[in-house]
């Protein structure tokens, strides 16, 4: 069963829905091991490593995941989550920068966009993001954001 790619990764799978993380991190690893550049598996390792709180291992799988897949939205979009978390908003913002690229119709991406330019402190650029998800979508909220406060009670904020 250890060189059985399939295996590893269906036990990885179950290990982590019972909440083993780290059995699921061993068996993701080593379905890694066999076949590296599965998208599936990375995915998995970006999920498992980020639930445990190893943010540089999940943002390394995530950098895998889109050195496969340029145009991977989901990878883009975990990536520039998992920088805010750790405060690198230069390569949040820049990650959201290719969300909006892939997907412009993305509405929610302006948003999060626009909430780490107010926590850059650069109000008049997250205002145009936020006017950009207004007008891309009809779901989004329509009213502008507050203030800063309501942006830095965020988990995003340090």
């Amino acid at each position: 069963m250890s060189d059985n790619f399939e295996a590893m990764l269906a036990r990885a799978i179950c290990y982590n829905n019972i909440g083993q993380k780290p059995l699921a991190l061993k068996d993701i690893n080593k379905a890694l091991s066999i076949k590296p550049s599965s998208i599936e598996a990375l995915r998995y390792s970006v999920s498992i490593n980020k639930s445990i709180g190893d943010l540089k291992c999940a943002i390394e799988s995530c950098k895998k995941i889109i050195s496969i897949d340029k145009n991977n939205f989901t990878a883009w979009n975990r990536l520039a989550e998992m920088y805010s978390e750790i405060g690198n908003w230069i390569e949040s913002i820049n990650s959201f920068n290719m969300c909006v690229k892939l997907k412009p119709e993305k509405a929610s991406t302006y948003y999060e966009k626009a909430k780490r330019k107010f926590l850059k402190n650069k109000n008049t650029e997250a205002l145009e993001y936020l006017k950009s998800s207004f007008s891309s979508h009809s779901n989004v909220r329509s009213e502008p954001v507050k203030d800063q406060s309501e942006i830095q009670s965020t988990k995003f904020s340090n």
